[in-house]
């Protein structure tokens, strides 16, 4: 399995986050890397939202009338094929750019030769006040 490292970068350079994602082939194309990226986080964020509702110990009625544990809502939970196609949608919008190893790729469906020292940034665009 092959790990590429992920940026989030700013529109100056700025690096806001950098983890691994990995992937089963060396030929992936960047509408893979997307749907991977959003898969991972999709995955994360349900899992973090679950494992937050298990708790180990249950308060008594008396504390949860108190702290308001019964009309609390049920935690969102987030469709990941819907994102995927968010994602995609913003991609060919120019919403945020994607660089592999520097070099800006602008087809969703460009095959890239990747390994373990690929690096793909991306970089999310602010919409001008106004513009």
């Amino acid at each position: 399995m092959i790990k590429l490292t992920i940026k989030d970068e700013t529109a100056t350079g700025g690096l806001l986050q950098e983890w691994e994602l990995p992937v089963e082939s060396e030929w992936v194309s960047v509408r893979d890397i997307i749907a991977q990226r959003v898969k991972a986080e999709v995955e994360h964020f349900n899992q973090k939202q679950a494992s937050s509702r298990q708790l180990l110990i249950q308060p008594t009625a008396k504390e949860q009338a108190l702290n308001l544990f019964s009309r609390k809502k049920k935690a969102p939970w987030i469709d990941t094929e819907k994102q995927i196609y968010l994602a995609w949608a913003a991609f060919t919008q120019n919403s945020f750019f994607v660089l592999v190893n520097n070099f800006q790729v602008e087809s969703l469906d460009k095959e890239i030769l990747v390994n373990n020292e690929t690096v793909v940034s991306f970089i999310k665009l602010t919409p001008l006040v106004g513009g």
